[in-house]
């Protein structure tokens, strides 16, 4: 019988630069290993097809491994469940019915998974990504299917990320505006606005770009909520929106004719067509401050009164046609007014028995004036002691 010997044998592949290959373009006998030297790419020969025309074997054309962005096919859909924390680039998830697919987030995309296990036919699938691989936001496209799952996002302002819900509806309800927003061009609000904080509700000029508006704004405090109710329809001219005491707002015509005044009222340039008072008036005596041309004023009130601390020529700036006053004049001791300013009237005032009345040196001189068209005249009432 014959004894068994052992003959050390070595294998060598043919090798080459993937330039020379391309050069020579042999055909390979089938089942024959072909290597390029410079890159590690290899092909399988047929026995029947040139170099050029076989396809690199899948395995041989990752770069590196764990894989690296440079591997993965532009074209190539990633399951979203690879996604980790991104930073840059634009994500679309689901369909157009589900997510928006406008929706952009900016950051960079981890994706993970336990790491390669088989590559086939060239395609990397899910279970081909390493867990620490780094896939650029550009090779995500958009999946064909709702997401299912959490997604988890942030951005590179941020060390905390965001964890959406678990749908497609909450990732579209957290990120897509148009989802959100109120509708600026224009639509239908289903619920209240509320301004909070005091916020105006302004409506700006129709000028492009205008700056001024007209608006509404709350109290700064409200003990209870108030609510008005508008009125159905519009009101006649000049009418005016009047409340219930219950919110409800409605039109009512403004008073006209007579109007009764009860309790204290202040009527600031009121013109009073035939008044009926009841009652005395009352009113304040208004002090004049002494001076070398003081103004006897009737705005100041009917009653004045003023002491002199010298001779002095008084003035009546402001007296208007219709209007009269008395003055009540302590002259201190035998002082003299002189009445000839030109804003008495020509000549200064005209007095009935045509001459000024001489001050009393004790009490009070009570004097009458009146105007007339351009005109002011008095009258000596009497001395007060």
């Amino acid at each position: 019988m014959p004894t068994a010997t052992t003959v050390p044998v070595k294998m060598a592949q043919r090798r080459d630069t993937a330039a020379n290959w391309t050069s020579a373009n042999p055909t390979l006998l089938a089942g024959e290993i072909g290597i390029e030297s410079d890159t590690n790419k290899i092909k399988l020969g047929t026995g029947s097809a040139s170099w050029t025309s076989l396809a690199y074997r899948p395995w041989s054309q990752v770069s590196a491994y764990p894989l690296v962005n440079a591997d993965i096919a532009a074209a190539a859909a990633i399951a979203y469940s690879k996604l980790a924390t991104l930073t840059s680039g634009n994500i679309v998830l689901g369909s157009s019915a589900n997510v928006a697919t406008s929706t952009a987030v900016t950051g960079d995309v981890t994706i993970s998974n336990t790491g390669v296990t088989a590559i086939a036919a060239g395609v990397i699938v899910d279970a081909d990504i390493n867990a620490s691989a780094a896939i650029a936001g550009s090779k995500i496209v958009a999946a064909t299917t709702s997401v299912v799952g959490a997604v988890q996002l942030s951005d590179s302002t941020s060390t905390t990320s965001s964890v959406l819900a678990a749908t497609p509806t909450a990732v579209k309800a957290a990120y897509d505006l148009a989802a959100a927003a109120l509708p600026k061009a224009g639509g239908t609000l289903t619920g209240d606005v509320i301004l909070d904080n005091q916020v105006d509700a302004r409506f700006r000029e129709a000028t492009a770009n205008g700056t001024n508006y007209v608006g509404f704004q709350a109290p700064a405090s409200i003990a209870a909520d108030v609510l008005w109710t508008l009125p159905a329809v519009d009101g006649t001219a000049a009418q005016l929106l009047s409340t219930n005491g219950s919110g409800t707002l409605s039109w009512a015509t403004a008073a006209t004719g007579d109007v009764t005044l009860t309790g204290t009222q202040t009527l600031t340039n009121k013109t009073l067509t035939d008044p009926a008072i009841t009652g005395t008036i009352l009113e304040d005596v208004f002090t004049i401050a002494d001076g070398a041309a003081f103004e006897v004023d009737p705005g100041n009130g009917s009653i004045q009164l003023i002491t002199l601390g010298a001779s002095r020529t008084p003035k009546a700036t402001n007296f208007t046609a219709g209007e009269s006053i008395t003055l009540m004049v302590n002259d201190g001791t035998a002082y003299t007014l002189t009445w000839t300013d030109a804003t008495w009237g020509t000549g200064g005032v005209i007095w009935k028995g045509g001459a000024a009345p001489t001050l009393a040196t004790t009490g009070y001189s009570v004097i009458q004036f009146w105007k007339v068209s351009t005109q002011v005249y008095g009258a000596s009432v009497g001395d007060v002691a």
